[in-house]
């Protein structure tokens, strides 16, 4: 289901789910295996993603000093994975439990910034707030796939919650792909 026609980039709360078997799902997100092999993670752990179903709790908002944070619940098989953004253009580490320590980067950016075309492309006019859309960097060291890799997102498009992926690999290799999550209703 696509999210209600008043939602933008300003503020992206909601609840949202990625549905494997359902046509829509498979068909608009592309290439999540290989960007998670990619990444180091193990085969096992890519199937089982095929399979599950990630819904999502994101709640966006603005701290007492204006600053952008969001909030991300990810419930799957009865796991939850949390993580919390905070729009400040700084560098932090971070632990995943798939990937491994992470350098991660939390921006607003004009998409004329950003070097690759890929993640330029496909977005509405809601997805940006003054001329910006968010953007995201990971970068690894040798963590669990004992290679460095690199990954940029850009969020919004499609009237859904859409994650557009650059992934260079340990080798080199570059990977797009996007992720697209069904709206499923408010917080």
């Amino acid at each position: 289901m696509a999210a209600p026609a008043d939602m933008t980039a300003a503020n992206i709360s909601g609840k949202f789910v990625v549905r494997p078997g359902r046509p829509q799902n498979k068909e608009q997100s592309e290439k999540n295996d290989e960007i998670l092999k990619n990444q180091g993670v193990s085969w096992m752990a890519r199937k089982a993603a095929t399979v599950a179903t990630p819904h999502l709790t994101i709640k966006h908002y603005k701290d007492a000093s204006g600053v952008e944070h969001i909030e991300v619940e990810q419930a799957v098989a009865g796991n939850m994975l949390s993580e919390h953004r905070v729009l400040d253009s700084s560098q932090k580490t971070i632990d995943s439990p798939l990937m491994g320590k992470l350098v991660q980067q939390n921006r607003r950016v004009a998409a004329g910034e950003l070097e690759v075309e890929w993640l330029k492309q496909g977005w509405l006019a809601e997805s940006f707030v003054d001329g910006a859309i968010i953007h995201v960097t990971a970068d690894s060291g040798a963590g669990k796939g004992d290679g460095k890799w690199h990954m940029e997102q850009v969020v919004g498009g499609q009237k859904k919650y859409v994650r557009r992926i650059h992934c260079v690999g340990q080798k080199g290799e570059v990977v797009h792909g996007c992720l697209v999550y069904d709206y499923e209703g408010p917080l």
